[in-house]
């Protein structure tokens, strides 16, 4: 396998996990957060945190930085754990 072979595969791995993980946070945190909901105990809570990110600029980057920290935080997670799977089963063939 080629040295640039090999690069493009991690990097199509890492691109591929980076759109998982942002199909997850699209899924289960976005997705909820626009469908209606039943119980509404604060009508305007919408409106009123529109407002803050637009008068707020800074909070609306720092949001975004957020999000994409935890998306590499859980990339780095999933990595060490299979790297520690792949380490813990070579040692297990060489046993």
């Amino acid at each position: 396998m080629t040295v640039q072979l090999k690069a493009t595969l991690w990097f199509l791995f890492w691109l591929g996990l980076f759109l998982f993980e942002a199909s997850l946070v699209v899924a289960f945190y976005v997705i909820p957060q626009i469908q209606a909901h039943e119980y509404n105990a604060h009508p305007n809570i919408g409106l009123e945190l529109d407002a803050v990110i637009r008068e707020h600029s800074g909070l609306k980057i720092g949001l975004i930085l957020y999000c994409a920290l935890f998306l590499l935080g859980n990339i780095g997670l999933i990595v060490m754990v299979w790297q520690s799977f792949k380490t813990l089963r070579i040692a297990t063939r060489k046993e």
